[in-house]
């Protein structure tokens, strides 16, 4: 009884800083929602009376579904609004939405002629994603030269994207000479910038080298801070390297959790029932159940990608998958220990046995030869 105590003690107290922490972001995400609907409400009658800014705030309340559902065709409607204004934030909007057909066909002259628009005012957003319509071909003639010079534009204003742009140019040797050093200051510039691709391409060049002298624990670094963003080509490349050390410690559980949920139901426990009427053997079964139920949630954190980042570093889906396994060893401790208390029938309860002051008692019979 004492060990249960300082068993389940600790574990409430877990499960209650838990159950706090996530009571409290439950209240906080409502009271956010509360706040950008009410903002969202003071946001359309100032668009309504003709506020350009207003008409673009409301348009990226819309594409984003901020305080109202997200619909793109209105977030295109207010955005055109702005834009007619001359609002160049708007303008490059407009662009995008054109550019990636997000509420309307896709167009890339259309969004040519918007992000035209935008750039003219020196927008840094509009000239970065000229250099990019450059850099592919979209709506334009392929041109690496106009899409660098798009770019650096761009970048002069400190403009993430177009940094980066400027790295794949010098990486790949696009309409300038090769150049890693060079690709590796703008990925840098990119990346301390919090840009998820840059951060995934600098762990490439530190792993293989490219620039940079090799260095593996730089390179997981950045793809750590890549992976953390939802990148998919960093969650792979970490995914590579846990899968090939996890596989084996998820097979174990999963074997140890079926091992535990069968160990104690006999052949006949469909006849008799009574297998799991005994508490201990009701906490195994449970414990193995646990264990099952564990494996498989750290199974899918990792093989799914919008979960996978979240199983580095501390947060609401590594603490709860803790909390699961510290009980889990906690059960099987506890298990282990009452299996090793003496049986009634060793304590001389209710046994029977041979008492020397009886003399009138029959000795217990020998076998005949």
């Amino acid at each position: 009884m004492r060990l249960g105590w300082k068993i389940a003690l600790p574990v409430a107290c877990v499960a209650l800083v838990l159950g706090t922490a996530i009571a409290w972001h439950v209240h906080k995400a409502k009271a956010n929602e509360r706040m950008l609907a009410e903002t969202a409400r003071v946001t359309l009658v100032r668009a309504q009376q003709g506020d350009a800014k207003s008409q673009y705030d409301l348009g990226h309340m819309y594409f984003h579904g901020e305080g109202v559902p997200q619909n793109y065709s209105e977030a295109l409607r207010w955005y055109r609004k702005s834009a007619d204004q001359g609002d160049a934030k708007a303008q490059n909007n407009l662009g995008s939405m054109y550019y990636n057909g997000r509420g309307v066909r896709q167009d890339y002259v259309e969004a040519l002629i918007w992000y035209s628009k935008a750039a003219d005012q020196g927008d840094a957003m509009a000239l970065s994603n000229l250099g990019t319509m450059y850099y592919y071909g979209h709506g334009v003639v392929q041109d690496y030269t106009e899409s660098l010079r798009w770019y650096r534009l761009a970048a002069d204003q400190g403009d993430a994207l177009a940094e980066a742009g400027i790295a794949y140019i010098y990486l790949y040797g696009y309409g300038v000479t090769r150049d890693d050093t060079e690709a590796l200051r703008w990925f840098r510039k990119a990346a301390n910038q919090e840009n998820a691709r840059a951060e995934y391409e600098l762990g490439l060049m530190y792993y293989y080298g490219h620039g940079v002298p090799v260095n593996s624990a730089e390179a997981r670094r950045w793809f750590c801070k890549a992976a953390a963003q939802g990148d998919t080509y960093a969650l792979s490349a970490i995914s590579e390297q846990l899968t090939t050390c996890t596989k084996f410690a998820l097979l174990t559980g999963l074997l140890g959790g079926l091992l535990l949920t069968f160990s104690f139901i006999p052949t006949n426990f469909l006849e008799t029932g009574k297998s799991l009427r005994e508490p201990r053997q009701q906490l195994v079964t449970a414990t193995g159940v646990l264990c099952l139920f564990t494996v498989g949630l750290s199974w899918y954190g990792y093989t799914h990608n919008k979960i996978r980042c979240l199983m580095y570093g501390i947060n609401t889906f590594t603490a709860f998958k803790w909390l699961l396994d510290a009980a889990i060893v906690a059960l099987v401790i506890y298990i282990l220990r009452s299996g090793n208390k003496p049986d009634a029938s060793q304590d001389g309860i209710d046994s029977p046995q041979t008492d020397p002051a009886n003399k009138n008692q029959s000795p217990a019979p020998q076998s005949m030869q």
